[in-house]
């Protein structure tokens, strides 16, 4: 009986660790330390199979044979074991002299094993089979196995103290595992030494490297306080359920009858108190944990009735850090244009890089969309990893889905206690993440909805003064037409007296001063009756973009730079307008009229901006060697033309870039005077009416870019 006991535990040893052996290897590509798993699971199977052989060895012969090969699996286990160890903590390379002493000292042995030098015969033990009589050199091999097995666990024991997050709680399981088979497999040594003391402990080999490679393999893992709970309370529960009955049968033979029945009824009780037990206990280990996933909880519930982004954003953050007493906190949201995730909001600890940005294409991105519900980081692999631990110390992701798409993910540090996030965690935040993407999507419907509501009102505005736009125009050029009139009669009858009287006015200097007093009135009123009707222009130009005179088409852009170059040559007097252009094709798509009108303002705005920039920046040597230069391109990238308008003028001051293009706002205080409204038409015209974009880069006293995204023809 007892020899089958022993052979069921080689069996059983045997077929998990071939099981596991051929897992690891099958999948060693998405497992990590596969090939060191491997090897040792290797040489526990074929310990187990020899165990099994030499337990049922009928002759002294046999299980001598038997017994020399089981006894090679033992020291390659041992060797295999550092091995797998040094490999889980990371440390191989810094450690493959103390590897390669080991493996020399264990090759030493298994010579001396198959010369029969560690023992003699084997003989009949206890009713328990066949056993070796060790020697001296057994004694040793003693020695230097339990210096393997302790040598390894310090290893893991340093990173249990050491470790953070899920890695601490994995080596947690793997040194509970490790010590409970080498435990098992240690029970054998008593019965060398003839003591009576049978090793069906030996089994628990098998159940060892099972939650090794569990540990191993799982990245959700039960809170190992209540895990080791659990089996202490188990085993403790069934050794009076079996123990009892079994107790009564052995000492009270008459008692039989009653026992089994007594085994039936505890066996059916077992389940109900285990239970009974377990949530007793969780609720004591797991009591702060309790706590908090009741705060998360209820915040979700005062969440749903917060509409500000912004502060929904903050409170979260704020609310996740406290109630779990994390490291950081931070969120990642989508760009309104749907090409970046960017942090909006974190704790003051969150990141290393504030700034940090996940395109979409970003392999995190795409791991957390194809995972689709919260994980834990250590569930991330090479350059995924690489990219997370750039910018976080993180634990725990969860994102937020609208649907299929991302809306944004929280990330959450390391517990402050250094406890993991448990499964029921998890789930917590699954249903989390839900209600979090429910009322970030609410807040947006609002944001946007609030910006609809200023647009509105906003157009609303400016369709009451493109309506009133004519009317007061007409009305203020007939006023400027009188003043024009006015002004040209005086600069006329002064010319006239001069004219007539030039003796008296040349004897005369106060007269002289009189006259040159009324040319200056005179032209200073032209001036101004010029300067405020092209006001006028631009406030008519603006409102008449609401309409969209003029349709959409495909025409040369060459000829929109020479109609403006020849408007601008005109305003300025020039003989020589300095453009160059670079065009990768001539061909654009907008309404005419419209692009006409942008491109004038740019270019006039580029030559403005040179001219002032000669006139009032630069010395007169560097007067002498400046070469003013305007740059017009024009850049076909995926149906979509970009116009990219280059100056070396003054540039524009850092203050003054976000005001660009507001209505009214004008730089060119010292060298002409501006109206303000040419920004402003020229980016609505290409965002509203063309669905383009308009942004610029520029450095004050080096000069300025200007560029125009316009979208292709729809097909």
């Amino acid at each position: 009986m007892n020899i089958n006991v022993l052979a069921f535990s080689g069996f059983v040893n045997f077929i998990a660790a071939a099981f596991l052996a051929i897992h690891s290897l099958a999948g060693r590509r998405k497992t990590p330390h596969a090939l060191s798993f491997t090897i040792f699971s290797f040489g526990v199977a074929l310990y187990g199979f020899f165990y099994l052989l030499w337990a049922t060895a009928p002759r002294e012969s046999a299980a001598m044979t038997y017994f020399t090969v089981l006894f090679a699996a033992i020291i390659l286990i041992n060797m295999s074991y550092l091995y797998f160890v040094f490999d889980l903590v990371g440390i191989t390379r810094t450690k493959t002299r103390e590897l390669t002493i080991v493996w020399v000292i264990s090759i030493v042995f298994l010579i001396l094993n198959f010369g029969h030098f560690m023992y003699e015969n084997v003989e009949l033990r206890h009713n328990l089979g066949f056993w070796p009589i060790p020697k001296f050199y057994f004694d040793i091999y003693l020695v230097f196995w339990f210096f393997q097995c302790f040598y390894g666990l310090y290893f893991l024991l340093r990173e249990i103290i050491y470790g953070t997050g899920i890695r601490r709680e994995q080596f947690k399981y793997i040194t509970f595992g490790l010590a409970l088979g080498f435990a098992g497999g240690a029970s054998n040594w008593p019965v060398w030494y003839g003591i009576s003391l049978p090793p069906y402990p030996n089994i628990l080999i098998s159940v060892g490297m099972m939650i090794t490679y569990y540990a191993k393999t799982r990245y959700q893992l039960i809170d190992f306080k209540v895990f080791l709970a659990r089996t202490i309370l188990f085993a403790i529960l069934y050794v009076f359920v079996f123990g009892i009955p079994l107790f009564l049968s052995h000492n009270f033979p008459s008692t039989w009858e009653f026992s089994i029945y007594l085994a039936i009824m505890l066996a059916t009780l077992g389940p109900v108190v285990y239970y009974f037990l377990d949530k007793k206990t969780q609720k004591i280990l797991l009591a702060e944990n309790t706590r908090y996933q009741r705060i998360l909880t209820q915040m979700t519930e005062g969440l749903i009735r917060e509409h500000n982004l912004e502060r929904l954003l903050r409170l979260t953050v704020l609310i996740v850090k406290r109630a779990l007493n994390v490291r950081f906190a931070a969120i990642l949201l989508r760009d309104e244009d749907g090409q970046n995730y960017r942090i909006r909001a974190m704790t003051h600890t969150a990141v290393k890089c504030p700034f940090l940005v996940f395109p979409v294409e970003d392999p995190l991105v795409r791991f957390i969309e194809e995972k689709g519900e919260a994980f834990t980081c250590a569930e991330l692999h090479g350059d995924i990893k690489a990219a997370m631990c750039a910018g976080f110390e993180s634990d725990l992701v969860i994102p937020a889905f609208k649907g299929k798409l991302l809306l944004g993910f929280l990330i959450l540090g390391e517990k402050l206690n250094r406890t993991i996030y448990s499964m029921e965690d998890i789930t917590i935040f699954k249903a989390l993440s839900n209600q979090l993407a429910l009322v970030i999507d609410n807040c947006m419907f609002m944001d946007e909805f609030k910006q609809t509501q200023q647009k509105l009102a906003g157009a609303e505005k400016l369709a009451a003064i493109g309506g009133m736009a004519d009317g007061v125009a007409h009305q203020i050029k007939n006023r400027l037409s009188q003043f024009s009139v006015a002004g040209e009669a005086i600069v006329s009858e002064v010319d006239k007296i001069m004219h007539a009287h030039p003796m008296v006015i040349s004897h005369t200097p106060a007269i002289q001063e009189s006259m040159n007093f009324f040319r200056e009135i005179a032209a200073s009123i032209m001036e101004n009756v010029k300067k405020t009707s092209s006001v006028i222009r631009g406030i008519l130009n603006f409102a008449r973009t609401e309409e969209k005179d003029g349709y959409f088409s495909d025409f040369d852009i060459t000829d929109i730079i020479q109609q403006s170059v020849e408007l601008i040559k005109v305003k300025h007097r020039l003989d020589v307008f300095p453009l160059k252009n670079e065009l990768s094709g001539d061909s654009v798509y907008g309404v005419k009229a419209q692009l006409l009108e942008c491109v004038y303002n740019a270019l006039d705005n580029s030559f403005e901006a040179i001219m002032e920039k000669y006139n009032y920046f630069l010395n007169e040597a560097e007067k002498q060697q400046f070469v003013p230069e305007i740059v017009f391109k024009l850049l076909q990238i995926q149906q979509r033309a970009v116009i990219m308008i280059s100056d070396n003028g003054i540039g524009i001051k850092d203050e003054n870039k976000m005001k660009v293009f507001s209505a009214f706002f004008t730089t060119k205080s010292s060298f002409k005077s501006g109206t303000g409204i040419g920004a402003y038409v020229m980016k609505r015209i290409i965002e509203e009416n063309h669905h383009g974009r308009v942004w610029f880069e520029s450095e004050y006293g080096k000069g300025t870019t200007l560029y125009i995204e316009l979208p292709g023809k729809k097909i």
